[in-house]
């Protein structure tokens, strides 16, 4: 738990991060741990900018005192409710719902 609330405030402390979620981590060994996670940024940003996000975020998990040994970080872009609309349930999303019917 201490290990995830720490990657969990140098992710959010990682400028262009608007928030996180699927926080994954697991033991590879007895000093050994690999994080997978979502981020979500300014959907209007380049795809460009979105990496190098991920990149920071990933290279200061990796650079913290941390027993990590893999980091891989997904991008999302956030609505603007800082939500992600690849975040929501299969049936939350309008384009998932059935069409009206036809009369």
């Amino acid at each position: 738990q201490k290990t995830r609330r720490e990657m969990l405030q140098i992710i959010l402390a990682t400028p262009g991060v608007i928030t996180t979620h699927k926080l994954r981590s697991r033991y590879l060994g007895p000093a050994a741990v690999a994080a997978d996670m979502h981020i979500l940024v300014d959907g209007s940003i380049s795809v460009t900018d979105g990496h190098a996000i991920a990149a920071r975020v990933k290279y200061r998990l990796l650079d913290s005192q941390l027993p990590l040994v893999d980091v891989v970080v997904h991008i999302e872009p956030a609505t603007n409710t800082g939500s992600s609309r690849h975040s929501r349930r299969p049936g939350d999303t309008e384009s998932q719902k059935k069409p009206p019917a036809a009369d």
